[in-house]
């Protein structure tokens, strides 16, 4: 601490290599490796009470149905049922979860004849990346909240949007019917872009049939703003045509948010809760928007009704196109949407791409088209004034809003409309028709005159409306029943009279046309538009003879945008004059920076005479930035600041469109004021069930403005000064909008925010650091600046000791630094203050545990690395939960107790591995291992043993890098049985001789890790030093536990038996990380080299060992018979039909030419004049020979095994 203190007393703030020993860089999570983050708990949302259907008892003891974020639009809901509405969420919901208050955390349950469905969703624009949950199986036979649960088995399986758990993407392992602290675990991680989506879906299975559930301890979920997604902007019916030209169209899309409807007191069996109603549950709808110039209003906003213009829609040969005349034209994205009661609900989506379709079109005139969508299923009601009532998608009923069903047969089938089916559900002889997007699950049904009915128990029932607003249902008598009537719509299409015109089509700047296109007779095709960051498209059309139009449709590819951000920098300033300052750096965690309330621990000589200290906040991060920021990309879209930022304060609230879009980030990502209270950006915390007192309302969402902030009583400020061991709740703003602002529309914002608490404590202390080492490995075999080596390896873990006590501090209680770590290593190791080393160096160091701390600091990242440098290459550094460090093989242990990958895991060749924890790896980094050509002279290897500590994906048992690199290769492993085949001419031969093994490709979709195989390399990598890499996005890294179970520190792979010769030969297959020696007197044992498998007793009596590197594999054999001769060497045969041939031979006989194998040559002698080419297993050629009549020759050549006339030849 004596030099820390000496530059802390120079009074200023230190330049970058005074830094080296001052600036205190804690990371929390430097994540441009990390997803943002979101939890699932009673601190972070809070749960809605549904109105259930009528035997569904969960509601009337209190339980809810849905639970909402505070801020994220991010919602769980469970149900009895598994229909869905059409964005993916759960229709009907169940009272199956609620807060034990006894324990602070939820716990679900499923209903007694029912087994639970839950569904995690995000709206579209958003796709998750992984998710982690814990439950704790502690609530058997209790009572929570009035409902009695049984003790019984029971596994929580994710599953596709069927809920078939015949085809689980993960599960739980089987809790039991006792109570107990054991945590089961449900957790994946998206391998690519398309394998999770919006959705997560979920089947709470039980083996028996009363009340059961278990409590979530945790619950994780990792997501992303980059979920692009479709919407097109074009007529989509005939019911959508426009005969009179307006200036504005809307095109509407779902969104994948739930519309709940009216929230009010709901009495069931006597019992009122403050709920929805599940019959009301929609799906919102939002809607982009075509318009031309003219459409905006004075306001610089849009106008609430569209007036007379120049768009039409129509059909023309047999298509729909919006008709469009010479004007300019923009498609924009919604900010916001209207709920089913009329609510406002904000919405931020920016355009990433465009195609713009065009066509010149026909001549046609007006026309009446009339479009058959089916039939109505209809009820009239009333005396002199009738009203007329239409069955909806939801099996319920609505006067005058018609929707048109189908049969999937001619006059019987299944009832649908667009993605809707309708089911019967018996409800203890009352027999309900209810909605759900599974075919499979619909009921059948039958039209009989203008009725539509269902045979049920022999009887025919038919469908009816017993009441306007509940749902339909079925009865024996046809009076009253329900009629059909024919859906018919005529719509007027428009004249149509085509000319040639110009279209002008414009991308991020809105002055210059992206592309420009005469579109003549016969002309159509379509406009790309790619890499977009914008509110809107632009187009103009012109040149259009009077009275005519141009047809143009549009597909539109949008994200959400993403205010959600993943690491700031602290900056703690001292009041001394000319103080210097420290920085620590933490990640967003659920919205929390460090979880909330953490700790800014200073030194005691960072303290002037006031006791007190002054902090800002600099080097706001989102590993989502576009180019425009540090470490982003043209691939990136987020446009991320700070509120009260430099660049806010220029172009804030209102200011959107006087930006270029090329404004320096260093404005952007730095702040010194923060928010005094939350923004309230829903009325969630209205809508507890037990609210039975309030007036009707509805779920409500508000955008974030400076002036609402106020107006909520939320004030920014510049003085954040806090005392020592007093804290602060600071409120961190930020918000992303679009880039490319093209539209007029200037008044509508595209912007979107979110915001970060961090309860800051000012800590003073100082620790002293010690490192326990342990040794993982007594013996290994791996490479030491080119000599093989055998050393022990060790991991560390850290403790933090009192520096004035020497006590131990308390696991998550104390920091430590680098720089005191690093001469903490240096005493366990070498010995020094006390301790007597254990005689290693850092290369021998495979992990370094810092769980176990409160935080790290790291001075600077010159000293991070320069540590890092000294140890073994594979070496791994696990960070507490407040601490990160954004650089490969660091590791950061997450609040439900998962360990992440701060960036890539990069495993080193050649050189010993352990992992005490398993490592999840997020879907946006990899786990990569190259392997290097172990000897130069032999090149790349065509196969390979090969065991990893990650799973990879297979296609029909081929792996393919998704990196730029492309390498692929085959994975296989020994068939079980029959495995061996040798030639005729081996057999009969007096000598030891050469055979061949049959491989199979490996079977279903990954690997396993820590399971040894064989590759055969497809694609090789262009690097002459690598034969091959295997690389995994999205992988987990399982844990090295195991191989310390046995002394030689192996995995054990695949048995195999082959009989030849007389001979049976047993094979076992044995990976290890650490490398290995065998020695030969003791096992008989199968190595790799040269392409192939050879038998230790191919060495020479003075070799005793066989050198296995790590990463690698060896197989251990024994045979049935010791005869006088036996297999000293076999190939690899991964090929059906080269299966088919013989094995290896020593001596190839042709008509014209013989060719003879022995140590180190071929001979060939040949007949007549000949000439042949000699090529090794890579495909390469190298010897072209030719021979006169008579004439011998011998070829100089390495051991291998080499191709003539398409013959296979070993030379020894």
């Amino acid at each position: 601490m004596e030099k820390l203190s000496s530059l802390l007393k120079r009074g200023r703030r230190l330049d970058v290599l005074q830094r080296l020993a001052l600036l205190l860089i804690m990371l929390s999570s430097f994540a441009v490796s990390k997803a943002q983050n979101v939890t699932i708990s009673p601190n972070s949302g809070k749960l809605v009470a549904g109105f259930t259907y009528d035997i569904e008892i969960g509601f009337e003891h209190g339980w809810s149905s849905l639970w909402r974020h505070n801020q994220l639009p991010l919602t769980l809901t469970v149900s009895d049922k598994t229909d869905l509405v059409e964005g993916g969420q759960l229709k009907d919901p169940a009272g199956n979860i609620s807060l034990d208050a006894s324990q602070g955390q939820y716990v679900v349950m499923g209903g007694k004849t029912v087994t639970t469905s839950m569904n995690i969703s995000l709206p579209k624009g958003f796709r998750f990346t992984g998710y982690r949950i814990v439950l704790l199986n502690n609530i058997n036979n209790k009572t929570v909240n009035t409902m009695n649960i049984a003790g019984m088995k029971k596994i929580m399986y994710e599953t596709d949007r069927n809920f078939n758990i015949n085809s689980p993407k993960a599960k739980t392992q089987t809790m039991g019917s006792s109570n107990e602290n054991t945590e089961y675990v449900i957790e994946r991680t998206s391998n690519n872009n398309t394998d999770m989506g919006n959705n997560l879906y979920f089947y709470f299975w039980r083996e028996r049939d009363e009340f059961y559930g278990a409590t979530i301890k945790s619950c994780e979920l990792y997501f992303t703003a980059e979920g692009p997604f479709q919407a097109d902007v074009a007529p989509g019916s005939p019911s959508m045509i426009i005969n009179e030209g307006v200036n504005m169209v809307d095109v509407p899309f779902t969104t994948s948010k739930l519309d709940l409807g009216a929230i009010k007191p709901n009495v069931k069996n006597g019992k009122t809760y403050f709920s929805y109603d599940y019959r009301n549950v929609r799906e919102l709808m939002a809607s982009n928007i075509l318009y031309q110039e003219s459409a905006v209003t004075s306001e610089k906003k849009l106008p609430a009704v569209a007036g007379a213009g120049d768009i039409q829609a129509l059909r023309n040969d047999g298509n729909l196109y919006f008709a469009v005349g010479n004007n300019t034209y923009y498609i924009e994205t919604p900010t916001l949407t209207k709920s089913q009661d009329g609510t406002d609900i904000p919405l931020g989506y920016r355009i990433t791409g465009a195609k713009v379709k065009y066509r010149y079109g026909s001549s046609a005139a007006q026309s009446n088209i009339t479009y058959n969508d089916g039939f109505y299923i209809t009820v009239v009601k009333g005396g002199w004034k009738k009203k007329t009532y239409y069955l909806q998608t939801d099996g319920k009923w609505k006067e005058s809003k018609r929707v048109a069903w189908k049969l999937t047969g001619t006059n019987s089938g299944k009832l649908y409309s667009g993605n809707n089916y309708l089911y019967i559900h018996d409800t203890g002889g009352k027999y309900y028709l209810y909605s759900t997007n599974d075919a499979a699950k619909a009921s059948s049904f039958e039209k009989i005159g203008d009725n539509i009915a269902s045979l049920i128990k022999n009887s025919t029932y038919y469908l009816y409306m017993p009441d306007k607003d509940d749902f339909a249902q079925l009865k024996v008598n046809s009076s009253y029943a329900a009629k059909l009537t024919t859906a018919r719509g005529t719509a007027v299409n428009p004249t149509f009279t085509p000319s040639p015109y110009t279209l002008k089509v414009y991308a991020a700047d809105k002055n210059v046309p992206y592309q420009e296109i005469n579109v003549t007779e016969g002309v159509e095709g379509t406009i790309e538009v790619p890499n977009l960051n914008n509110d809107a498209v632009k187009f103009e059309v012109s040149g259009l003879a009077s009275d005519t139009k141009a047809l143009v449709t549009f597909e539109l590819t949008l994200e959400a945008l993403d205010p959600f951000v993943n690491s700031i920098d602290i900056i703690c300033h001292s009041l001394k004059a000319d103080g210097p300052t420290l920085m620590q750096q933490f990640t967003s965690n659920d919205f929390q920076v460090s979880g909330g309330k953490f700790l800014f621990y200073v030194p005691k000589d960072f303290m002037g005479d006031q006791q007190k200290c002054k902090f800002t906040f600099e080097n706001l991060y989102s590993k989502y930035g576009d180019a425009t920021y540090p470490n982003g990309t043209d691939q990136r879209h987020a446009r991320y600041y700070f509120v009260k930022s430099d660049y806010y304060n220029s172009f804030g609230d209102g200011k959107q469109y006087t930006t270029t879009g090329n404004e320096n980030a260093s404005d952007k990502i730095n702040t010194k004021m923060c928010g005094d209270k939350p923004f309230k950006y829903s009325n969630i915390d209205e809508l507890n069930n037990n609210n039975t007192g309030a007036t009707p309302t509805t779920l409500k969402e508000y955008p974030y403005s400076e002036a609402l902030y106020q107006s909520q009583g939320g004030t920014f400020t510049e003085n954040i000064e806090i005392a020592i061991n007093n804290s602060k709740e600071c409120y961190l703003f930020t918000g992303d909008e679009t880039r490319w602002n093209v539209a007029p529309t200037t008044a509508m914002e595209h912007r979107y925010y979110a915001y970060y608490l961090m309860d800051i404590k000012l800590v003073v202390k100082d620790y002293k650091a010690k490192c326990e080492l342990t040794k993982l490995y007594d013996n290994t075999c791996y490479n030491l600046d080119g000599i093989d080596t055998d050393k022990p390896m060790y991991g560390g873990k850290f403790i933090a000791l009192d520096a004035e006590t020497g006590q131990k501090i308390p696991a998550g209680n104390a920091y430590l630094t680098v720089p005191m770590m690093h001469q903490a290593l240096k005493n366990a190791l070498y010995g020094g203050n006390g301790e007597q080393g254990v005689g290693a160096t850092g290369k021998q160091v495979l992990y370094l545990d810092y769980t176990d701390l409160y935080s790290v600091h790291i001075p600077n990242k010159a000293e991070m690395n320069e540590m890092k440098d000294k140890l073994n290459p594979n070496c791994l550094l696990y960070f507490p939960e407040r601490s990160s460090y954004n650089e490969d093989n660091y590791i950061q242990k997450t609040k439900s107790g998962d360990f992440r990958a701060c960036k890539n895991i990069v495993i080193t060749d050649r050189q010993p591995f352990y992992a005490p924890y398993k490592i999840t790896v997020p879907n946006e980094n990899y786990a990569t291992y190259k392997r290097e050509i172990t000897i130069p002279k032999n090149g790349k290897v065509a196969h390979a043993s090969i065991i990893l500590p990650f799973t990879l994906s297979l296609v029909n048992g081929v792996h393919t890098n998704t990196t730029t690199d492309g390498c692929s290769f085959k994975v296989t492993k020994m068939r079980p049985t029959n495995c061996l085949v040798l030639d005729n001419s081996e057999d009969t031969s007096a000598r030891n001789y050469y055979g061949s093994a049959k491989f199979d490709l490996v079977e279903g979709n990954n690997t396993e890790a820590n399971v040894p195989y064989m590759v055969e390399v497809t694609n090789a990598p262009q690097d002459e030093k690598i034969s091959f890499i295997a690389t995994q996005y999205g992988s987990d890294v399982m844990a090295s536990t195991g191989a310390l179970d046995n002394p030689k520190y192996t995995y054990k792979g695949e048995n195999a038996t082959g009989t030849i010769a007389g001979s049976k030969y047993n094979f076992t297959n044995y990976g290890s990380y650490s490398g290995v020696k065998v020695d030969r007197n003791a096992s008989s044992v199968f190595y790799f080299a040269r392409n192939m498998f050879l038998s230790s007793k191919n060495l020479l009596p003075s070799y005793q060992y066989v050198y296995v590197y790590p990463f690698r594999a060896y197989y251990l054999y024994n045979r049935s018979s010791q005869g006088s001769k036996e297999m000293i060497g076999f190939e690899v045969v991964t090929d059906d039909a080269e299966w088919e041939t013989t094995g290896i031979t020593d001596l190839t006989l042709e008509a014209d030419l013989a060719l003879q194998a022995g140590k180190g040559y071929i001979t060939a002698t040949a007949k007549k004049s000949v000439h042949f080419d000699i090529y090794n297993t890579n495909g390469m050629k190298v010897e072209a020979v030719t021979l006169n009549a008579g004439e011998s020759r011998m070829m100089l050549l390495p051991a291998g095994l080499y191709i003539v006339n398409g013959k296979k030849i070993i030379v020894n």
